[in-house]
């Protein structure tokens, strides 16, 4: 039993943060069938040592935590994965459009000028179908119409030919 001289070196006091807590604390010594400051003592040892009741609630949202972690993980893994095929998807896709839509080469878009020019002089007046109709390449490249405006374009600066209202083409020299 503690002796009566010492008891203000061992008081603590308690403030409960409202008059109603201060009923349930009571409430909870009484169920236990202690005063209210072995309860407060019991509480706190088993704090201090480790010893504390989990609460269901609290284990059952700890647990949900600890399986929504695990599938934001998965999630994640699954996410970097697609993202790594998506860029993979896309490099390929850069590759075929350059393939397919990119400049020819120098060589190459000088022979088809030539052969446009050549074409358009002889025929003196000529029309965008018949022309590619003419010319001596595949007639599906993806990139034929651009090429030839491309052409047109720069005989047109040149004073070379001139459009006339039909969309035909005409060689002035």
């Amino acid at each position: 039993m503690a002796r009566a001289d010492d008891v203000g070196e061992r008081r603590i006091e308690l403030l409960t943060a409202t008059p109603e807590q201060k009923i349930v604390f009571n409430g909870a010594a009484e169920k236990e069938g202690i005063s209210l400051g072995q309860l407060i003592r019991r509480v706190m040892e088993n704090h201090i040592h480790g010893d504390v009741e989990i609460n269901p609630a609290v284990e059952h949202l700890e647990k949900r935590i600890a399986e929504l972690e695990m599938d934001k993980e998965k999630l994640q893994a699954a996410l970097s994965q697609k993202k790594r095929a998506n860029e993979n998807v896309n490099e390929e896709l850069r590759e075929v459009r350059a393939r397919l839509l990119g400049d020819l080469g120098g060589s190459e878009r000088a022979r088809i000028a030539l052969e446009v020019m050549d074409l358009i002089q002889t025929a003196g007046t000529i029309s965008r179908p018949e022309l590619i109709s003419a010319i001596q390449l595949k007639k599906d490249m993806p990139n034929i119409a651009k090429l030839l405006k491309d052409v047109e374009y720069r005989l047109l600066v040149d004073g070379k030919i001139q459009l006339l209202s039909g969309g035909d083409i005409q060689w002035i020299g």
